[in-house]
């Protein structure tokens, strides 16, 4: 999973900052790191003894709360490398793009029952949206869950204290 990511780097245009697709290239960046970190973080779930107990283990293995530009691809990006639809959930405010990975097998939910389920969070919403994310998210307590974002210009700790989360890149 992670070494097929790391394959699709060498496609970059050489000089990112002369390409005249850079907010392109930047965001292949971002969701080649974030599919990075997934696979590590998906292939320690896997092994762990604790996940191979629960009655079904893929279950809401990875939640995505966002499906914009970033969201969007990260989705693409983990379908396209072989992830089980079905232990993938959706949370957005675009129906149309939910309804589009419900049609490919996702399971659409709220962001509160993604917070509560999901053993991995991908936090990939428009920094205007995070402080009424996290009210919303805050109101279901405390994830043990690790939550990776995608949030531009937001620090960790600033993440960590709106959504009420301990584990978070």
């Amino acid at each position: 999973f992670m070494l097929r990511s790391l394959d699709s780097l060498t496609q970059l245009e050489p000089n990112m900052a002369l390409s005249a697709s850079s907010r392109d290239d930047a965001t292949k960046v971002i969701v080649l790191q974030v599919l990075f970190l997934t696979g590590a973080t998906i292939t320690a779930i896997r092994n762990s003894p604790i996940i191979a107990s629960y009655p079904n283990p893929m279950h809401g293995l990875v939640g995505v709360i966002g499906c914009g530009l970033v969201g969007s691809a990260i989705l693409d990006g983990l379908l396209g490398q072989g992830l089980p639809p079905e232990s993938i959930m959706v949370a957005s405010r675009d129906k149309q793009k939910v309804q589009r990975y419900t049609a490919l097998g996702c399971v659409a939910v709220d962001d509160a029952e993604l917070v509560q389920t999901c053993k991995l969070i991908i936090i990939s919403v428009a920094p205007q949206h995070l402080r009424g994310l996290g009210s919303q998210i805050r109101k279901v307590g405390s994830s043990s869950s690790l939550v990776v974002s995608t949030v531009a210009g937001v620090s960790a700790a600033k993440i960590s204290k709106l959504l009420g989360v301990s584990r978070i890149v």
